[in-house]
């Protein structure tokens, strides 16, 4: 009977352990999310005004949520195609800084380009 017991706790410990090593850090940010908080960095590193921020949402907006629907039709579909999707993101880049051309001062925008931009890049944590 003892026997029983301990084989289900382990197994039920382990269930446990399993469940919670999701690690939750690792999903995306939702659009509008990420929209905010690069306005903030923007507001800080770039001294962007409140103004420009207001106007910056949209091109940020509208280029985080089509990489987000990109990315869930690919899941949906249960592949997931790199190469396409680095294409589109390219293509969203090019119509983004189009649009933050008209708002930002070509200081601010070289300024986002060369630092912002690569520092924002999501990076994938190496795991040993």
């Amino acid at each position: 009977m003892k026997k029983k017991y301990f084989i289900n706790l382990a197994i039920m410990l382990l269930l446990s352990v399993s469940v919670f090593a999701q690690d939750a850090s690792l999903q995306p940010k939702p659009a509008n999310q990420r929209t905010k908080e690069m306005l903030l960095t923007l507001q800080t590193d770039l001294s962007i005004s409140n103004d420009q921020a207001a106007k910056a949402y949209t091109p940020f907006f509208d280029f985080y949520a089509a990489q987000e629907k990109a990315m869930n039709d690919m899941v949906a579909a249960g592949q997931i195609n790199r190469e396409e999707l680095k294409e589109l993101r390219a293509k969203l880049i090019v119509e983004r800084d189009a649009k933050l051309q008209t708002i930002f001062t070509e200081a601010q925008m070289k300024k986002f380009k060369d630092e912002v931009e690569p520092a924002m890049r999501q990076q994938r944590s190496a795991k040993n």
